[in-house]
């Protein structure tokens, strides 16, 4: 019986799921001490199989159509053949090296670093690595053979004389699916690395994926810079992201909430717009309540995506691309919700936008917030949702009902989307505020959510064992203009509210949790990259690294090693020197932490 050249194509994809599918158990079979055995790993996994395939088929189909119409039927089976080989063997070839990558890094490789090794860095470890793992060259042989003999099978006969129109149908419908098949998601966003975290620990996602997954989601992303500034000694002596807490005081448990208010600056305190004020609630809480400590702080990053790492792991942005989205998004990080939970918190995340937005939901869950509440899960009425979803006196009265029911003590985050652009605010608020702009009135309903949220949590028993951290993601970028200074475009409000502290409070997001662990007496290794509360800002904007202190302002062009000296007025002549080799150490540890997945103590 002739079988269709496009069933013939078809199969071949079909073989090559069945191959990642068997891949799966290979590595979990090498790397079996690092998992316990799961089934649903491996179902899960067979999404992100299906979705290489699609992408592999997308780009393929023509070529096998192409070659299906050679006259000649002995170069039409070669060339069938030499293809399907030519999808298979660079799916093994990761497969294979990430059997050894796992061991050191305990996550697959991502193209960057092999492009990394490509280049010729650390020449010396191939002569020992291919010693202790001999048996790979000749898994690899076994391996290509087994799927040789498959595709010889498949194309034995391709006399297929089906007329040309009939051929490009079949293949114009294989190539519908296949792109429906990559995408694998519904959402606004393709599936992606970080979708892997979603099903179990960050930790499993690494048997959930599949290697050349992972290569094909990293080849747009620019590769880690790598320089080696000075050697690990002296490094070191430089810079340690790792800090241990809790000798100084008695260690307390109260709750902890976080409120990230979107785009949300210093600069927007303390203002009016038309004889309104946008910010009445926080302007009394910040600045005339005693029980609360107040800085004009600074926002890790330039966007939303770059703010939750950084507070809750202390991630610094010193990259071009966001981590979340990184090539490095799967690392292993012991983020300060998994630190609470093992002290018995419950852990919440609330934020009205649906799960896929900004990638939220993964980053939130690899962080390690248990029970997570997106637009699905808040309580709202028609009013209240706007074009990214649920406002936030929706998101509000929402979290203020889970945490009424939660076990105490808990962790609870919530960050809001109200002023964030176009502001379509309820209908109820714009006309309470009709004097103010759309923005500004943003602000003003956002303020106004916090103070019935307020009023209502005082009324609860576990507020008075209760403290508050407000800050802002970052500022309103299009606000931003040539006047500021460095930290202006940085400057967020950053508060603890409903305590009784002496001493200056965080002044950064990724010194946020530092602060708290030190405060509560916590007994915890901290990594981050502001255990240090007097140490130097250091922040990654339009391509140049910008360094300073409270006496001296450095900007840095690495890719042409040139130094600037903006600000200096420290009367040290050594203050200067000793500012770069901190910085350097810092850049140099972060990229090798990211690099060797060692983001964690």
């Amino acid at each position: 019986m002739k079988q269709a050249l496009t069933f013939k194509v078809l199969c071949t994809y079909l073989s090559l799921l069945v191959s990642l599918f068997l891949f799966r158990w290979q590595f979990w079979a090498f790397n079996h001490r690092y998992f316990s055995f799961q089934l649903m790993d491996f179902i899960h996994g067979v999404r992100f199989d299906l979705s290489l395939v699609g992408y592999l088929a997308f780009f393929s189909l023509p070529m096998f159509l192409l070659l299906g119409i050679i006259p000649n039927l002995k170069w039409r089976r070669y060339g069938l053949i030499a293809l399907s080989l030519l999808l298979f063997i660079p799916c093994l070839l990761t497969e294979c090296w990430d059997l050894v990558y796992f061991q050191y890094t305990l996550k697959r490789c991502s193209f960057d670093l092999y492009l990394f090794f490509g280049a010729g860095e650390d020449q010396s470890m191939w002569q020992p690595m291919l010693q202790r793992f001999w048996h790979l060259p000749l898994l690899w042989v076994a391996w290509t053979a087994a799927f040789l003999l498959t595709v010889m099978r498949i194309y034995k006969k391709v006399d297929d004389h089906r007329a040309l129109k009939s051929l490009v149908i079949g293949f114009s419908t294989l190539f519908v699916l296949a792109f429906i098949i990559a995408r694998n998601s519904f959402g606004p966003k393709p599936l992606g690395i970080l979708d892997a975290t979603s099903f179990d620990a960050p930790a499993r996602s690494q048997l959930v994926l599949n290697s050349p997954f992972v290569v094909l989601k990293t080849l747009h992303n620019k590769p880690l810079t790598h320089r080696e500034y000075m050697s690990r000694e002296e490094e070191k002596k430089y810079f340690n992201p790792l800090t241990a807490y809790g000798a100084k005081s008695r260690m307390s448990q109260p709750n902890l909430i976080f409120f990230v208010l979107e785009s949300f600056g210093a600069a927007q305190l303390r203002d009016t717009v038309n004889g309104l004020p946008l910010t009445p609630f926080l302007d009394s809480l910040f600045f005339m309540d005693p029980t609360t400590v107040y800085t004009h702080g600074l926002s890790n990053g330039k966007t939303s995506i770059e703010c939750l790492p950084a507070i809750f792991a202390g991630i610094p942005s010193l990259q071009e691309v966001p981590y979340v989205i990184s090539n490095y998004c799967t690392n292993e990080v012991d983020g300060f919700p998994q630190i609470a939970r093992a002290r018995g918190y419950s852990t919440l995340f609330f934020h009205g936008a649906d799960e896929g937005s900004m990638r939220f939901s993964t980053t939130v869950e690899q962080l390690g917030f248990k029970s997570t509440f997106f637009k699905p899960k808040t309580h709202g009425n028609p009013q209240e949702l706007g074009s990214w979803g649920y406002h936030d006196g929706a998101v509000f009265t929402t979290m203020l009902k889970e945490l009424s029911r939660c076990t105490k003590p808990f962790l609870s985050a919530a960050f809001t989307l109200s002023s964030h652009e176009p502001y379509d605010l309820p209908a109820f608020h714009q006309k309470k505020y009709p004097q103010l702009p759309k923005e500004a009135s943003s602000y003003r309903y956002t303020d106004d959510c916090l103070r019935a949220f307020f009023m209502s949590a005082k009324k609860e028993p576990w507020f008075a064992n209760t403290l508050i951290i407000i800050t802002g993601d970052h500022t309103p970028v299009h606000l931003d203009n040539s006047t500021y200074s460095i930290a202006d475009y940085y400057r967020v409000p950053i508060a603890v509210v409903n305590g009784k502290f002496k001493k200056q409070g965080p002044i950064e997001h990724l010194n946020i949790v530092p602060w708290l662990c030190e405060t509560l007496g916590w007994r915890v290794n901290l990594y981050g990259y502001g255990n240090d509360l007097k140490g130097d800002h250091v922040r990654y904007l339009n391509g140049i690294y910008h360094v300073w202190n409270q006496h001296t302002y450095l900007e840095y062009n690495e890719h042409i090693q040139q130094w600037k000296l903006r600000v200096n007025t420290s009367d040290n002549p050594r203050s200067i020197d000793s500012m770069k080799k901190r910085f350097l150490a810092k850049i140099q540890r972060f990229r090798n932490d990211l690099r060797w997945n060692t983001l964690h103590p």
